[in-house]
């Protein structure tokens, strides 16, 4: 699902959440670690903006000023000795927040004897968190069944962070702002003004002040560097073009296949022009009069719409040529789901009015499903081999290494609840036998 449709109910921490729970992933750890101050920031605040997401309310940024709409004071009320009494009583002091981690002992393991205390490890975890702490969805009982696997991949960190240091890459300060700095310069334009923007909403700051935020945290700077030398580690590995075709005819079905559309759902493309405030009268008569300038010009050579939505369209998805995809009912804003819907494949709409600007829409013709060849797809295979080769011996690697410094994990998984007895007079439930 794109981003200019639904968005998904859950939430970004619960699917971090959901992650930890499986298997850890070394490599996945390394590269979701390291920079997952910023990606967890922006996803867990921006918006979609592309304008064209079922129709919700807009949630309000909470903010030390007002954490809800705007509304006028209420009238003063003379306050009565009563209530001025309880004003002046002594407030009782707020209980201090529980413990998450209050199930944890005081040393969660060891590395060659050296103790691994709870308190190192709960401050690194809050430390890959913004504001240095988990989201509310993480509660007690997920970290319980988490803390096993959590731990252990606290001390392969530990045991990746002295090879990375035995190689000769140090954490510092000035890695995390090259590194960060490097992958900006690989995002999207409109995704960098996005984070720019949730930045400034959110914390008040420029993206360039935050990442020298992010600089100074320790953890960041251990695990900028363990990415450095994975990388390096990964430059190394190498893949004949056999294991490659072999590795396509394995992913093909789920990575390289696009199915055909479903029944009652439609394929379109758009271009917005889109207006940030409803009421702006102004701004939303200079949208619809670009609108209808563009869709003169769209007449005269409807093959141009594509680089037109490249060109100007203010939603992410003029980087694809304006493609949505296919969607089916439900999933667009009625009034733009209701004008796919009663176009024909190769239509061009008029300027369609919705809450977030002018769309012309373009409906697309349905597609019978496609396969890309191994060709096409060759770059992104390699990748994924030297991934997998990669990923075999690092933890080939590490397990010895684990073994050799005799390192423990001592936190283990709760009991899973017992089936329930049953009670005096009562028959056990048959089996499946019986």
């Amino acid at each position: 699902m794109t981003e200019e449709k639904k968005n998904e109910p859950a939430s970004q921490p619960t699917a971090i959440v959901k992650q930890a729970e499986k298997k850890v992933n070394i490599i996945a750890i390394i590269a979701i670690i390291a920079v997952i101050a910023i990606v967890v920031f922006v996803l867990i605040n921006t918006n979609n903006q592309c304008g064209v997401p079922v129709e919700t309310p807009s949630p309000t940024i909470a903010t030390e000023v007002a954490s809800g709409p705007i509304v006028p004071p209420p009238a003063v009320q003379a306050v009565t000795e009563d209530e001025t009494a309880v004003a002046q009583a002594p407030q009782k002091p707020k209980a201090p927040p529980a413990d998450l981690w209050a199930f944890l002992p005081d040393n969660v393991g060891e590395i060659a004897g050296k103790a691994i205390t709870k308190k190192d490890f709960v401050n690194n975890f809050n430390s890959q968190f913004p504001d240095g702490k988990p989201p509310a969805q993480i509660n007690s009982e997920m970290l319980k069944n988490m803390a096993p696997q959590l731990v252990r991949s606290f001390i392969e960190r530990q045991i990746m962070l002295d090879m990375t240091i035995k190689a000769g890459i140090k954490p510092s300060r000035e890695q995390v702002v090259t590194s960060l700095n490097e992958t900006m310069k690989t995002l999207d334009p409109q995704q960098l003004e996005m984070m720019k923007s949730s930045l400034m909403a959110q914390k008040n700051i420029s993206i360039e002040d935050y990442i020298n935020e992010l600089a100074n945290n320790p953890a960041m700077q251990e695990n900028i560097a363990v990415d450095t030398f994975l990388k390096g580690y990964m430059d190394k590995i190498t893949a004949p073009e056999a294991e490659l075709k072999a590795a396509y005819e394995k992913h093909k079905t789920e990575m390289f296949t696009e199915p055909g559309d479903k029944p009652d759902t439609v394929r379109a493309s758009h271009i917005l022009f889109k207006v940030d405030d409803v009421k702006d009268e102004k701004a939303k008569k200079e949208a619809l009069e670009q609108a209808q300038k563009t869709l003169v010009e769209l007449k005269k050579d409807p093959s141009s719409f594509g680089e037109t939505a490249k060109a100007i369209s203010s939603c992410p998805s003029g980087k694809e040529g304006g493609k949505l995809g296919n969607f089916g009912r439900g999933q667009m804003v009625k009034e733009f789901e209701a004008a796919a819907f009663a176009m024909e494949p190769g239509d061009i709409s008029e300027p369609i009015e919705t809450q977030f600007g002018y769309h012309i829409i373009r409906r697309d013709a349905p597609s019978a499903g496609s396969e890309k060849s191994f060709d096409e797809v060759k770059t992104q295979v390699a990748e994924i081999v030297k991934a997998e080769k990669m990923e075999e011996q690092l933890r080939a690697m590490i397990d010895k290494e684990f073994k050799a410094l005799d390192a423990k994990v001592f936190v283990q998984a709760p009991e899973p609840p017992q089936a329930p007895t049953p009670g005096v007079g009562q028959q056990p439930a048959p089996s499946p036998a019986e």
